[in-house]
């Protein structure tokens, strides 16, 4: 993706000082494990969505202009945004509950989050190779739980398609324990709404 230019992340050393956050997270953990992918946010961006589309190439209905570099960008500036005000929940969490509103306009449905977790945190392994540590990964999955419980939050009311979806399968995607079963399900949700 030729022209694509994002930000470097730069560490910044005079970070917010830490107030009482809601989340109950190793915040310099997770931070660290941020701040060594990070000079591959380039790459990172591309293979998530390359992974995303190969996996699930329906999720393209998903992003309707086709803009793959903007789309990149969008992901790395959320991503540093995160990390960022990490230490700073009165910018992060309203930040986070605007991205989940502007999600859900755009439509994506709460199942697809799961999903989408679990292909950042492979794309974070691959990207980071040897230095991604299990530990890493662990903090990352808790970070991106509560990242989602956060963008959620900021849903409004379910559309009639969305409560019809949810309850249908809230027992099949809550009992999904593989990964390929819940992507399956991600499937059939793609489907069900085209």
């Amino acid at each position: 993706m030729e022209g694509i230019h994002l930000e470097p992340w730069k560490s910044e050393t005079d970070r917010p000082l830490e107030k009482d956050h809601p989340w109950e997270l190793p915040l310099g953990l997770v931070e660290e494990a941020f701040d060594r992918i990070a000079p591959s946010g380039l790459l990172l961006v591309q293979r998530f969505y390359q992974n995303l589309f190969q996996q699930f190439p329906r999720m393209k209905t998903l992003f309707p202009d086709g803009d793959q570099g903007e789309q990149e960008k969008k992901l790395w500036k959320s991503l540093s945004l995160i990390r960022r005000y990490l230490r700073d929940p009165d910018k992060l969490i309203p930040a986070l509950q605007n991205m989940g509103q502007r999600h859900q306009a755009h439509g994506a449905q709460q199942e697809y989050y799961e999903l989408l977790k679990g292909i950042l945190l492979e794309t974070f392994q691959e990207v980071g190779g040897q230095h991604w540590t299990q530990e890493d990964r662990r903090v990352w999955q808790d970070t991106l739980n509560e990242i989602v419980k956060t963008m959620l939050g900021g849903y409004g009311p379910k559309t009639h398609w969305e409560t019809h979806m949810s309850r249908k399968n809230k027992k099949v995607v809550t009992a999904c324990k593989s990964n390929y079963w819940k992507r399956v399900l991600m499937l059939w949700h793609l489907g069900e709404k085209n």
